[in-house]
């Protein structure tokens, strides 16, 4: 038992006090493991590097998998074939993945994952920054969509800066939150 005071404070913890401690050790070694290199707001910003991102008359996808051995982008556009035209690259020793094609390549509403090969195996995956998945009514199977809006998103308040408290995140899979076997919206 490490802080006695908090344990103290409800007598109802202190048989527990062990698994908390080992979860709060835990917690604090995975965040020095994810600030190492950058800030926790850095970490969190993932989103801005990896997945699908147009530049220009490009489109650029990148994926973290640090065991594979190597990753196809597949979809309805090839026929959920791997194609060397959309196999990704290694681009760092930490695991980063890169496909640079043209955005002729992929058409709105192209579903699309990820055939990834490791050592003893291979397997269909969702990219880990989806911004938008289907699930295929009669399969029931997961995808991703290729979705290009007309015009970038207009904020409300363009202006609003949140306060500066830490967040409080329980849990953030608004898609697959739904007791129905659809992906739910953010309104539902």
């Amino acid at each position: 038992m490490k802080d006695n005071k908090f344990y103290n404070s409800d007598p109802w913890l202190k048989p527990f006090a062990h698994i908390i401690d080992n979860r709060t050790d835990a917690y604090l070694e995975k965040l020095n493991e994810l600030t190492a290199n950058s800030t926790l707001e850095e970490f969190s910003s993932g989103h801005l590097y990896y997945g699908m991102h147009r530049s220009g008359a490009e489109l650029i996808f990148r994926e973290w998998a640090p065991n594979a051995k190597k990753i196809y982008l597949t979809g309805s556009f090839n026929n959920w074939q791997e194609e060397e035209i959309f196999s990704l690259k290694k681009i760092s020793i930490d695991g980063d993945w890169e496909l640079i094609i043209q955005d002729d390549k992929l058409k709105e509403g192209d579903l699309y994952k990820l055939s990834i090969h490791w050592d003893g195996g291979q397997g269909e995956r969702i990219p880990s920054y989806a911004r938008s998945i289907v699930q295929d009514d009669k399969t029931k199977i997961f995808s991703c969509i290729h979705l290009t809006p007309d015009r970038e998103y207009l904020w409300e308040y363009p202006d609003f800066k949140p306060s500066v408290s830490n967040p409080v995140i329980y849990e953030a899979h608004i898609g697959m939150s739904s007791e129905e076997e659809k992906v739910s919206s953010f309104s539902e």
